[in-house]
C-alpha cells in the first residue's frame, strides 16, 4: 500500500535527523477507500505516545500522495534477527527472549489503552502483531510498529472497507479465533505475543505444516505441543505465562497486555538494563551481519505433485488469463489416456477434462488410465483421481469411496437407522453422547453422505453430489470464476491433487478466506441431512476419516440446534405444533442428567435449568425464548432436541 524511505527532519537545533517517510503508492492514491484507510493510520498512529511503539511525527501529501513521517529505528526487526540466530547456530538467552516480548506487551498495553481527543477509549487492536512489525534498534530499544490493518471503533466511518481485513496477518500469527471468523479483540494481540515468545524460547515455529491450511488447522486447534514438550527444558515460571496465553479460547488467557507483561517478568532474574545491553549487542551485531552481505530473494519454487500423480513427457506448457489481470506463464498441462472396460480409447485429456469425464459418468472407476510410464491402471488407484470418482457420480457402485466401498462389501454395519421425520437428530445426539468414533453413511436415492465422527463430533463430511464439491461452491458464492475454476483444476495435480492448496498457492483465494470458506461448505453439507425426509442410515464403528479430509472441529450440539432451526425454517417440523400449547413438558432426570455433563451451548445449559420439574409448554416455551435472547437460533429447537433424545416428554390431551 505504501513505499518506505529515509529522510532528513530539521531539528530545531539546526541537528539533522533521519526518519522514515511512508508515502501510498501511485497505483493506489487515487483510490478514496484506500486513501481512507491511509488517513485512519495516521490517525491511530498519532494517538499513541510509548518508548515502545513507533512514534509518528506529522503527515502530509505531495503531488497527490498522502505521506506518514515516522521514527527511524536503526537496528533489525525480530524477524531477521530470527534469521540471523538461525544461520549463525545462535539460541537466545531465555531471559532475553522474555524482555523482548515483555517490552512488545508494554508498547501493547499502550495502542490498546489509547483514547482519542475527548478521552475516550479508541479500543484498538492491531491484529498483525508478528516479528516483522517488530523493530529491535541497535541501542536496546524494542519498538511496535505498522498500524496498516489495526482496527477501531472508528471503523464504522469507513463502512464500505473489506470486513475480513483481520485476516490479513501473518498466518502463523493469527489467534484461533481469527482463523475461525469469529470477531476478534485485543486478546488475539496477546495469542501472537504468546506464538512469538514461544517461537524465540525454541528457536523455530510453534504451527508448522506443510501448507497454509496446515497452519490455520493447527492455529485454529491450538496445537501448542512442540512448546509443551519444549518447556520441560527450562524453568516454569518462564512458560507457564506463555501456555495460558497461547489457550484456545480466549477468556481462558491473559486479559490484558499488562497483566500478561507481570506474569512473564516475575520469571526473569537478571537486571532490566543488563538484558538491554545483551539485546543492543546481538543487534548491532545480526545489522552489521545483513549490512555485509547481499541478500537474493528468489521465488519458492513450485510444489511438487504426489508421487503417484502422472508425470509425463506428453505436455503442454499454457498461459491462463485470470479475470483480476494475473497470469500465469508456461503451466504444464498433464495429458491422460483413458481405456475403458468395452476398449474404447480417449485422450489425450486435460485433467480438468477427465474430471468432467468421471462426473458425467463418461468412464467409471474400473476404467483405466495411463499413467505416463507405458501402462495402465483402474482410475480408481489413482489417488488424485479417485477422489473425484468418489463425489461426483452419484449412485452405484463406482460412487462410493475406497472406504465406503470394503465396508459396505465386506462388514455389517453395527446399526441401522430410518432417516424419516428428522431421524439424523437423535442419531447425531447419541453419537454426541456416547462419544462414538466412526462412520455415519447417509443415503437417500442416489445421494450418499458420509459422515466421520470422532468421539461425538463430526470431523469431516463428504458427499457425491457435485454441487457440493468445492469448486462449485465458490463459484456459486462468486469468490472465484468459473475461468479460475477450470484453471486450478487443469493444475491441480501439481499440488497433490488437492483444490483448496491449489487455489491458495496460486493466489486465487487467501489462505484465512479459503479456509472459512471449506469449513461453512463442508458444514452445509451436513445442515442439508436435516432436511430429509427419508432415506436410512448405517453405521460402523472405528473408522477413521481419509487423510485427505478436511476436519471441522465443529460443536456437535450447536450444529445439532441449528439443522433442527433449519427444518423449523422449512416447516419439516411439527413436534411443538402439533399441540395446543397445554401439553405437560415432563423432565427425565436420568437422561437430563447424562444430557448435563455434555458440552453443552449456553442456550441448551439454560434450558435444562428449567426443567427442575414438570411445567406446561406454553410455559416453558416462554421461558426459553427469554433465555435465547438476541440467539440468532430459533428458541423452539432446544425443546425439540430434548424430546429426540429422550430428555423430555409431552403429556396431556393435547400432546400429539
Amino acid at each position: 500500500m505504501a513505499e518506505v524511505f529515509r529522510a532528513e527532519e530539521p531539528r530545531t537545533a539546526g541537528e539533522a535527523r533521519i526518519v522514515v517517510v511512508k508515502r501510498m503508492l501511485p497505483t493506489l492514491a487515487e483510490d478514496g477507500m484506500a486513501r481512507a484507510m491511509f488517513k485512519e493510520e495516521a490517525r491511530l498512529a498519532s494517538r499513541i505516545h510509548d518508548k515502545n511503539v513507533v512514534e509518528m511525527f506529522s503527515e502530509g501529501e505531495e503531488d497527490g500522495r498522502p505521506y506518514l513521517v515516522m521514527e527511524y529505528v536503526r537496528g533489525v526487526n525480530l524477524s531477521q534477527l530470527q534469521h540471523y540466530t538461525k544461520t549463525h547456530s545462535i539460541q537466545l538467552e531465555p531471559e532475553i527472549a522474555i524482555y523482548i516480548v515483555s517490552e512488545l506487551l508494554r508498547g501493547l498495553q499502550a495502542v490498546h489503552s489509547a483514547s482519542d481527543e475527548t478521552g475516550k477509549a479508541l479500543d484498538i487492536v492491531h491484529y498483525d502483531i508478528s516479528p516483522s512489525n517488530i523493530l529491535l534498534s541497535v541501542h536496546g530499544d524494542v519498538k511496535l510498529g505498522d498500524f496498516g490493518i489495526a482496527r477501531t471503533k472508528l471503523r464504522k466511518e469507513f463502512p464500505q472497507a473489506p470486513l475480513n481485513e483481520s485476516a490479513r496477518g501473518k498466518l502463523g500469527y493469527l489467534a484461533p479465533e481469527q482463523v475461525r471468523g469469529e470477531i476478534a479483540d485485543r486478546r488475539c494481540d496477546l495469542f501472537a505475543a504468546a506464538t512469538i515468545a514461544a517461537e524465540l524460547l525454541m528457536g523455530r515455529s510453534l504451527f508448522s505444516a506443510g501448507t497454509e491450511l496446515g497452519v490455520l488447522l493447527a492455529i485454529r486447534d491450538a496445537q501448542i505441543h512442540p512448546f509443551l514438550e519444549f518447556a520441560t527444558k527450562i524453568p516454569e515460571e518462564l512458560t507457564q505465562p506463555i501456555i495460558q496465553g497461547l489457550h484456545k479460547d480466549p477468556r481462558a488467557r491473559y486479559q490484558h497486555a499488562k497483566d500478561f507483561r507481570q506474569a512473564l517478568l516475575a520469571g526473569i532474574k537478571s537486571p532490566a538494563d543488563l538484558l538491554r545491553d545483551r539485546l543492543s549487542d546481538i543487534t548491532g551485531d545480526a545489522r552489521a551481519s545483513r549490512e555485509s552481505r547481499v541478500t537474493l530473494d528468489l521465488p519458492t519454487p513450485p510444489a511438487p505433485h504426489s508421487a503417484d500423480a502422472p508425470s509425463y513427457a506428453d505436455t503442454t506448457p499454457m498461459t491462463f488469463e485470470l479475470e483480476s489481470g494475473v497470469q500465469t506463464h508456461d503451466v504444464p498441462i498433464l495429458r491422460y489416456r483413458v481405456r475403458t472396460e468395452d476398449g474404447i480409447d480417449f485422450g489425450p485429456w486435460t485433467y480438468a477434462e477427465m474430471v468432467e469425464a468421471i462426473a458425467t459418468g463418461r468412464i467409471s472407476a474400473s476404467d483405466e488410465v495411463d499413467v505416463g510410464r507405458g501402462t495402465y491402471r483402474p482410475i480408481e488407484m489413482v489417488p488424485d483421481l479417485a477422489r473425484h470418482i468418489a463425489r461426483h457420480l452419484p449412485g452405484g457402485e463406482d460412487s462410493k469411496t475406497p472406504i465406503t466401498k470394503r465396508l459396505t462389501t465386506t462388514a455389517k454395519p453395527d446399526a441401522n437407522y430410518s432417516l424419516a421425520g428428522g431421524g439424523i437428530i437423535p442419531i447425531l445426539g447419541h453419537a454426541a453422547l456416547d462419544k462414538q468414533s466412526g462412520l455415519l453413511l447417509c443415503e437417500l436415492g442416489s445421494v450418499r453422505k458420509e459422515i466421520y465422527l470422532r468421539d461425538g463430533i463430526p470431523e469431516y463430511v463428504s458427499s457425491n453430489l457435485a454441487g457440493e464439491l468445492l469448486g462449485e461452491y465458490l463459484v456459486g458464492k462468486q469468490v472465484i470464476s468459473r475461468g479460475e475454476l477450470d484453471m486450478a483444476l487443469a493444475v491441480m495435480p501439481r499440488f497433490e491433487g488437492r483444490l483448496g492448496e491449489t487455489l491458495a498457492a496460486l493466489g486465487l483465494v487467501e489462505p484465512v478466506q479459503l479456509f472459512q470458506h471449506i469449513a461453512e461448505q463442508v458444514r452445509e453439507k451436513l445442515i442439508d441431512l436435516f432436511s430429509w425426509e427419508s432415506g436410512t442410515c448405517s453405521y460402523y464403528s472405528d473408522v477413521e476419516a481419509p487423510p485427505s479430509g478436511f476436519p471441522l472441529g465443529l460443536d456437535a450440539w450447536g450444529v445439532l440446534l441449528e439443522g433442527i432451526a433449519r427444518r423449523l425454517e422449512q416447516k419439516l417440523d411439527t413436534t411443538l405444533e402439533d399441540t395446543r400449547g397445554s401439553a405437560l413438558v415432563v423432565p427425565h432426570p436420568e437422561v437430563l442428567q447424562k444430557l448435563a455433563q455434555s458440552q453443552f451451548p449456553h442456550q441448551l445449559q439454560l434450558v435444562l435449568h428449567a426443567l427442575d420439574r414438570s411445567r406446561p409448554l406454553s410455559e416453558l416455551t416462554r421461558l426459553v425464548g427469554r433465555y435465547s435472547g438476541e440467539s440468532p437460533v430459533d428458541p423452539r429447537a432446544p425443546l425439540i432436541l430434548l424430546i429426540h433424545l429422550g430428555g423430555i416428554s409431552l403429556q396431556g390431551p393435547d400432546a400429539g
